[in-house]
């Protein structure tokens, strides 16, 4: 004996899109859920997520801080021994340079922290710039001899974030006549001769007779 069946209704159209519109509220519902529930589990155990425990102690690397550079007494030693070669390849400024080494010496030698740093770099900018107006002079026709010592210089004037000063030009010589201007006249003629004055009479006590 068959069993009697239950005929099954047609879906329309119209149910299908309600039911895909339920179910993507109800996703949205539960996804909502789920952050609500995230951030009360956060709020409820914040100290221990806050704990030392979770947070490791590595050294972070400060922002915005430029680390301040040491004092750059390696290449004042360079540039000293390249000075001295120098003299030696270049006899006719060995005096001119002797005070310089010197002073690079006397740096070299010099505690930042004990004579305080800025007036070290301002001593050694002064020295620098002295030995680059020597070595940039217009005298010397081949500055081959002062390549070494010139990049040294520029090597200490990027650690000072300072610039080379100008070469200095020579002055334009004036060639040929120049214009004679009005000159004022003398103010004593030394040719004019002066009549002595007579001397006036000698006052008597009585009249001539």
């Amino acid at each position: 004996m068959n069993e009697p069946t239950v005929p099954i209704p047609e879906k329309r159209r119209l149910d299908i899109i309600d039911t895909a519109l339920l179910r993507q509220r109800e996703k949205q519902a539960l996804k909502w859920l789920v952050i609500l529930f995230t951030f009360s589990i956060f709020y409820e155990f914040r100290d221990f997520f806050q704990s030392p425990l979770l947070k490791p102690n590595f050294p972070v690397a400060e922002l915005n801080l430029a680390k301040r550079r040491p004092f750059p007494e390696k290449r004042i030693h360079r540039l000293s021994q390249a000075l001295r070669d120098l003299q030696q390849a270049f006899p006719l400024i060995r005096d001119a340079l002797k005070p310089q080494i010197e002073i690079l010496e006397w740096l070299k030698k010099r505690d930042p922290k004990m004579a305080g740093k800025e007036q070290l770099n301002s001593r050694l900018e002064n020295v620098l710039n002295s030995i680059w107006r020597l070595s940039h002079s217009q005298l010397w026709e081949d500055r081959k001899p002062f390549m070494t010592v010139d990049a040294e210089m520029l090597t200490l004037f990027t650690l000072l974030r300072k610039s080379p000063p100008d070469e200095q030009e020579l002055p334009i010589l004036t060639i040929g006549p120049r214009p004679i201007g009005d000159r004022e006249p003398a103010g004593r003629d030394l040719f004019q001769f002066h009549e002595a004055e007579k001397p006036s009479k000698p006052l008597s006590g009585g009249d001539e007779k």
